[in-house]
C-alpha cells in the first residue's frame, strides 16, 4: 500500500503565495493541478512496471513519487522520468481539445490557463539539469556512455541547462504575467 503525505502547512503557504503574487485564485488552483498530473504520471508508471512505491509527497510547490531506491539502482528507467511530463502535455491536448466545445468564457480562460501551466511545466522538468526530470534521464543516458562522465560532458550540460533554466524562468515569469494581466482586463470587459 503506497502512502500519501501531504504536508499541510507549507501545502497552504506555497497556495497563499501563488494566489496574493497572481491576485487571482485560479493560477494556484491551476498549478497544483498541474502538479498532481505530473506526479500521477510518475506514480501510473512505476505501479505499471511493478516498482516498489513507497510514498507520494505534496509539499508547498514540491511533490514527489518515492521510489525504492534498490528497485532504481537494479532497473534505471528514462521513462520513469519522462511519464510525468509526458501526463502533463496529454493533459494539455486534452484541455486544448476541452476548450473548443466550452462556450463559458470564464471556463475557457480557466481551461487555457490550466493548458499553458500544464506545457510549461513539462518543459521546464525536460531540462536536462538535477533534480529535474530531464537531468536524470541526461544521467541515466550518461551512465550508459560512460566516456562522457570522463570528458565532462555530463557536468558542462548541466551547467548550461541550470544557465537556460534562469533564462526560461524568467520568460516563464513575464509569459504568466501577461496571462494575469490579460485575465484581468477580460474580466472588466
Amino acid at each position: 500500500m503506497t502512502k500519501i503525505t501531504i504536508d499541510y502547512i507549507p501545502l497552504l503557504l506555497g497556495f497563499l503565495f501563488f494566489w496574493i503574487s497572481s491576485e487571482d485564485i485560479r493560477f494556484p488552483i491551476v498549478i497544483y493541478i498541474s502538479i498532481v498530473i505530473h506526479e500521477f504520471g510518475h506514480y501510473c508508471y512505476a505501479v505499471l512496471n511493478k516498482y516498489r512505491v513507497k510514498e507520494v509527497i505534496f509539499s508547498g510547490i514540491y511533490a514527489g513519487v518515492d521510489i525504492d531506491k534498490d528497485d532504481l539502482k537494479e532497473r534505471p528507467s528514462a521513462q520513469l522520468y519522462f511519464w510525468g511530463p509526458m501526463f502533463n502535455l496529454m493533459f494539455a491536448c486534452f484541455l486544448y481539445i476541452q476548450i473548443h466545445f466550452t462556450f463559458n468564457k470564464s471556463a475557457i480562460e480557466f481551461l487555457s490557463l490550466n493548458m499553458f501551466m500544464n506545457i510549461i511545466i513539462a518543459i521546464f522538468n525536460l531540462f536536462p539539469a538535477l533534480p529535474l526530470d530531464g537531468g536524470k534521464i541526461w544521467e541515466i543516458f550518461c551512465n550508459k556512455f560512460k566516456s562522457l562522465h570522463e570528458y565532462g560532458i555530463f557536468y558542462s550540460i548541466q551547467i548550461i541547462s541550470c544557465m537556460s533554466i534562469v533564462y526560461i524562468d524568467i520568460f516563464s515569469g513575464i509569459f504568466i504575467t501577461v496571462i494575469c494581466i490579460l485575465s484581468n482586463k477580460a474580466k472588466s470587459l
